[in-house]
């Protein structure tokens, strides 16, 4: 039987492993829109030379992923084992693709490349907010606690490796939080030596989805000590007054 198709004797997806990958399908499209707004013409995916064999091996379930049924990729080991090996190949690639990037880039094109790179991953967050929460009331939008809910149906939220934030302060008009899944947490090593590069990234991106959901938030990220985290607030007393307060150029 190909490893494309499941029976029906195998084990089923739960809401959770729908949940898992679709936000795995989310994150992914985040490293394709890097190589589509770079113009790259060989994916990084395909060029397997160097890596780990384990996610050489399992690159086949990375192909319109973003179009796949989990059930085509679930095989005779379960769908948890199914879906780590595809967050594992995930991570790796959108590791392998920055540090792919950075090395084919001359060092006086490296801060045009950080600037595309920043807008991608900023319009990225921003085109999945307005997806996922479009109907998201008017007044739920002006709670930063409802907006810190929102963001937990995300790439960068529900998680099932365990909690993925600690809340450190919570009011309507403030937030703190600490990541516990950022790239410096990961359990990868293939994303260790990006893991700073990406947390900033990353960061952008959630700029984006927060900006999708109200325009007036600031948010200030600290790498390190000892986690990386975000300070979330309010940058005017009508913040649906002003539209640029977290857009790439007017980055805080």
């Amino acid at each position: 039987m190909s490893k494309k198709e499941h029976a029906w004797h195998l084990p089923s997806s739960t809401t959770k492993h729908y949940q898992w990958f679709r936000n795995l399908a989310d994150f992914h499209d985040l490293t394709l829109a890097w190589i589509k707004e770079l113009q790259i013409q060989r994916l990084p995916h395909l060029m397997t030379r160097g890596q780990d064999h384990d996610v050489t091996q399992n690159l086949w379930m990375l192909d319109s992923l973003s179009e796949t049924k989990i059930d085509l990729l679930l095989d005779d080991t379960s769908p948890d084992d199914v879906l780590g090996r595809l967050e594992h190949t995930v991570w790796t690639v959108q590791a392998w693709t920055l540090i792919n990037l950075f090395e084919r880039t001359p060092q006086p094109e490296r801060d045009a490349l950080n600037t595309v790179l920043d807008l991608t991953a900023w319009k990225m967050g921003r085109n999945l907010g307005e997806k996922r929460w479009s109907g998201m009331p008017a007044k739920s939008r002006q709670d930063l606690r409802l907006l810190f809910l929102a963001m937990s149906d995300s790439p960068f939220g529900r998680s099932p490796h365990g909690e993925p934030f600690l809340v450190k302060r919570a009011t309507d008009n403030e937030l703190v939080f600490e990541f516990h899944r950022c790239p410096h947490q990961v359990s990868f090593p293939e994303v260790q030596p990006v893991a700073d590069q990406l947390c900033k990234l990353h960061s952008q991106w959630i700029r984006g989805f927060v900006y999708s959901l109200n325009n007036g938030i600031s948010i200030e990220d600290t790498t390190g000590s000892p986690r990386c985290s975000h300070r979330w607030s309010f940058l005017f007393a009508s913040s649906t007054e002003h539209e640029t307060a977290n857009e790439p150029g007017a980055l805080t």
